[in-house]
């Protein structure tokens, strides 16, 4: 079972700080404190538009339920080696309307060696539209309930909101949750992850 770890630097300080870095997360089952566990950590690799990374993913042990925990930093998602700043681009560029083959091209490191293959975009695009709909509508209906009692909502559709600015609206409103202020271009997978449960994270 994998903890996800908000982390906000680079994959490089990443690599260099989680290993001394103090932990205090608690056990999701009794809410006792994780002790780093005693076997060396696990690594695991990233791919990044330029360079792929091995990151140390660091294990923790419950002394209570004596379970097992593989703490996952948020910039990566548990099944897939690329970024989640990649993933997010291309996600962006799939609602777009951009084509796959157009991203593709986008997509081409040194070499003009694509970093991710045509028929891995069309898996993420099947993935991308299947959450996003359903997320989006949710979304948007807890939006337009919070906003109901005020004037907020009514004056922007009244000043012409469009499709773009609505939706850049639910984002802001959803991802900006807890307090959080609404995360930079590239971090908004992170933070979906983050509020997302564990079986629902994208």
């Amino acid at each position: 079972m994998s903890i996800l770890l908000e982390y906000t630097s680079s994959i490089n300080r990443y690599c260099k700080e989680i290993t001394t870095a103090p932990l205090d997360i608690p056990c999701p089952c009794c809410k006792r404190r994780l002790r780093r566990h005693t076997c060396t950590s696990q690594t695991r690799d990233v791919v990044t538009k330029g360079k792929v990374y091995r990151i140390p993913i660091i294990r923790l042990r419950c002394p209570k339920c004596d379970k097992t925990y593989s703490l996952l930093p948020s910039f990566v998602s548990r099944y897939n080696p690329y970024a989640n700043y990649i993933r997010e681009c291309i996600g962006r560029w799939i609602l777009s309307g951009i084509s796959l083959t157009q991203i593709l091209q986008c997509l081409c490191a040194i070499q003009d060696i694509p970093i991710v293959s045509l028929r891995s975009l069309y898996r993420w695009k099947r993935r991308w539209l299947l959450r996003f709909e359903p997320w989006y509508v949710k979304s948007r209906i807890r939006v337009a309930k919070d906003l109901e009692s005020s004037r907020v909502l009514l004056d922007l559709y009244r000043s012409n909101m469009d499709a773009r600015l609505e939706l850049d609206l639910v984002f802001t409103y959803s991802l900006g949750a807890d307090g959080h202020s609404r995360p930079r271009v590239g971090k908004w997978l992170d933070r979906l992850n983050l509020l997302a449960p564990p079986d629902e994270r994208w």
